[in-house]
């Protein structure tokens, strides 16, 4: 619990006065956020991968990965959808944060963060796909 130093609150302070840097960092923020939700919304339909629209405003989406789990693979009622989808992520080294951590409706449903870099973002997506087609 301490502040932070005075040179680092003066720089902050002198570049938030300054109006038209915060407006173009704001609209540069705005369009990549915009390209890569774009990007992933697409991903997610070429891959028949629900997710939840509207929730452009963030830094994620919400993907319903137990449908596509369990349409690719036999499904074991042994263990939760959540588990044996964040096993088959974890294995391809993909965490994801679930959905039942923040109070999803139903099981399956995970948040991808696409606020990356597009080969990083590509990466993911690309072992998110193996993962669910075993």
């Amino acid at each position: 619990y301490s502040s932070v130093s005075s040179i680092s609150d003066h720089v902050t302070a002198n570049i938030l006065e300054d109006n038209d840097w915060v407006q173009a960092y704001t609209r540069e923020n705005r369009r990549k956020l915009g390209e890569r939700y774009n990007y992933l919304t697409a991903w997610a339909k070429k891959n028949g991968i629900t997710y939840a629209p509207g929730v452009n405003a963030a830094f994620f989406l919400w993907v319903d990965l137990g449908s596509a789990y369990r349409s690719h693979r036999s499904w074991e009622a042994t263990e939760s959808v959540d588990v044996q989808v964040m096993t088959a992520l974890l294995s391809k080294k993909v965490f994801l944060a679930s959905g039942k951590q923040f109070g999803s409706e139903q099981p399956g449903w995970f948040r991808i963060v696409f606020t990356c870099g597009l080969e990083m973002l590509e990466e993911g997506l690309r072992r998110i796909l193996q993962a669910l087609e075993g």
